[in-house]
């Protein structure tokens, strides 16, 4: 997840980063494949007032492939 994040230039603040990378970790070990709406649905709780959401969700897709191989 550092990786994937530092890759598309997610970190931002960290108001929020602590929160954001927990709920995302949790949420992609149950479901690894989810959908961009799916991952966005799952951040509804963490409050971002720096920036979108749209480099946090590209990250996690792009951990996708890796995280379906450990299925």
């Amino acid at each position: 997840m550092r990786e994937a994040f530092e890759d598309h230039d997610v970190v931002q603040c960290g108001m929020c980063f602590p929160g954001v990378v927990m709920s995302l970790t949790e949420f992609l070990d149950r479901r690894p494949a989810a959908s961009r709406e799916e991952m966005k649905e799952a951040l509804v709780g963490n409050i971002r007032r720096c920036t979108g959401y749209a480099r946090i969700i590209n990250a996690a897709l792009s951990l996708r492939p890796a995280l379906e191989a450990v299925e």
